[in-house]
């Protein structure tokens, strides 16, 4: 026979049977809410002896708030269950089921197969696994994966609260297609729930799917919804909100920066010319050359034209040599006492001034061609 020990002192123990029976046996290093097994009938506490412990557990609700005998039936925190049915449990301190209660029809329906007074004393975790078959026995869970069961735990101590939702938890995940989902809730989430007709756990999944939705969702409808609907819809909103949120991780489908909207122009530095030969670069053309204009010599192939002698002369190289205008362009005005000579059609060249017209090079040669003697070249105007 099962029996709970209520209260303890130096060499005895009291007990509560199953049948709620108090009686007194000898203390082997009991504690408080301990669950035992009594092997033989013990004698009943004496008279004296059950007044003297109802007497001292009020004794110690007005000093220390309660112990022994009192302890053992003060509520101390809820457990719930969701599936479809939605159970809820008053606990003890020793985690001892006070008194249980079918939060909607279907609840009641499973407790009333079970038998509530048989689950009233037990362990909460064997109230939850009695529970859990009855609802299987029930028909509430399939053959495939997708069985949900939703569990709460709420007591004055946020250490044993974890304990005990961590234990309930790992026990459901000991069945197989079993999956728990698991809320350690506030006092005032418990009274919101109730408020609204339902559990702690149904409210705690109706939040979670409230808040994923892009539109304002029927709470009345959803709270009469099974546990399965409920995490199969919010599984829908995430999953579509994944798959658009996805290539944005990716970098694929990004709205362009802000600072692309506005095209901004960089300053653009000057664009360096190049030097030739060490001379100043010839500057842009502006259709008109002047008589004292600086010309670059050139190979006879490049299509570029000869200087006057007494423009000083330096060869370019080819991949440097400046562009050339285009045939059909005209050709540059020369002041007007200046005697030109047309270039042959086909180079190209610029007309020049008579008086400074120059022999070619030869091909072969890059330089001004000076006398077979090494004299310097004759001045400007005689002939060779």
């Amino acid at each position: 026979m099962k029996a709970v020990i209520l209260d303890t002192d130096k060499n005895e123990a009291t007990v509560m049977t199953e049948g709620g029976d108090i009686i007194g046996i000898k203390n082997n290093g009991y504690e408080i809410g301990q669950e035992i097994i009594l092997r033989r009938r013990k004698k009943r506490a004496s008279i004296n002896r059950i007044t003297g412990i109802v007497s001292a557990a009020a004794a110690a609700l007005v000093i220390t708030g309660g112990i022994g005998g009192y302890t053992y039936y003060t509520p101390y925190g809820t457990v719930s269950l969701d599936v479809n049915p939605s159970i809820e449990y008053t606990i003890n301190r020793f985690d001892r089921v006070l008194d249980v209660t079918g939060i909607n029809d279907d609840g009641d329906d499973i407790l009333f197969e079970l038998d509530t007074k048989s689950l009233i004393n037990r362990n909460i975790e064997t109230a939850i696994e009695d529970t859990i078959e009855q609802i299987d026995a029930e028909g509430y869970f399939s053959d495939e994966d997708g069985n949900y069961v939703v569990l709460t735990a709420n007591t004055k101590e946020e250490a044993h609260t974890d304990t005990l939702l961590s234990n309930l938890d790992n026990n459901v995940k000991q069945r197989e297609n079993l999956e728990p989902i698991s809320f350690k809730v506030s006092d005032d989430e418990i009274t919101e729930a109730h408020s609204q007709g339902i559990s702690p756990g149904k409210k705690m999944m109706v939040d979670r799917l409230e808040g994923v939705s892009d539109e304002k969702i029927d709470r009345g409808e959803w709270n009469r919804r099974s546990v399965r609907d409920i995490v199969n819809e919010y599984d829908r909103i995430r999953d579509g909100a994944d798959k658009i949120k996805a290539p944005l991780e990716d970098g694929h489908n990004t709205l362009p920066d802000k600072s692309m909207t506005t095209q901004q122009t960089p300053e653009s530095p000057e664009k360096p010319v190049p030097e030739i030969s060490g001379q100043d670069t010839k500057p842009e053309a502006s259709g008109i050359t002047t008589p004292d204009s600086r010309q670059e010599m050139t190979t006879p192939d490049s299509g570029q034209k000869p200087v006057s002698p007494g423009n000083r002369q330096e060869t370019v190289s080819p991949n440097s040599r400046p562009e050339m205008a285009s045939p059909d362009s005209q050709s540059e005005m020369m002041p007007p006492d200046t005697q030109h000579e047309a270039a042959p059609p086909d180079s190209g060249r610029e007309m020049i001034p008579a008086e400074n017209k120059q022999e070619m090079t030869p091909p072969g040669g890059m330089q001004e061609m000076a006398p077979q003697d090494g004299s310097a070249p004759p001045p400007e105007g005689m002939g060779r």
